[in-house]
């Protein structure tokens, strides 16, 4: 349903603050129309933390610079963490992590080898020279 302005979601929100579904919504509601001030400063804090967890992994492994360790890309939007034997995370056989769980992991085990920074072009292009891609297009 869209909302002509800020108030008509407000408003519409504590009509039906009742009738959400699941506690979690229901609490981040709540918490959104009490304080909606607090509650975006709270996200705005989170943001600012994974941002600093984010530069702190890649600067790690791109040896010293946050930046792609084979073509030298700097652009914090184009580069993430490549795993160096595939897509598994040491330590977990079993499960896949990626995006903020990925580098507060890292950052937690005290950055374990394996890992480097790489723009996104340079890992697409690795995972297809790799045949990490699940099928080479072209063949």
């Amino acid at each position: 349903m869209p909302y002509k302005n800020k108030e008509d979601r407000r408003r519409h929100d504590l009509e039906n603050k009742d009738s959400i579904r699941g506690l979690h919504c229901l609490a981040t509601r709540r918490r959104r129309l009490d304080c909606p001030e607090t509650y975006h400063g709270e996200k705005l804090k989170q943001v600012e933390r994974y941002h600093r967890c984010k530069i702190k992994v890649l600067s790690y492994y791109g040896g010293g610079r946050c930046a792609c360790v084979k073509c030298g890309e700097s652009r914090l939007a184009c580069l993430s963490i490549d795993h160096l034997n595939g897509r598994l995370v040491v330590g977990h056989p079993n499960r896949r992590l990626s995006g903020r769980q990925l580098y507060r992991w890292l950052e937690i085990n005290d950055m374990p080898d394996g890992y480097q920074t790489l723009c996104m072009n340079c890992q697409w292009v690795k995972r297809y020279e790799n045949g990490e891609t699940g099928g080479r297009v072209g063949e």
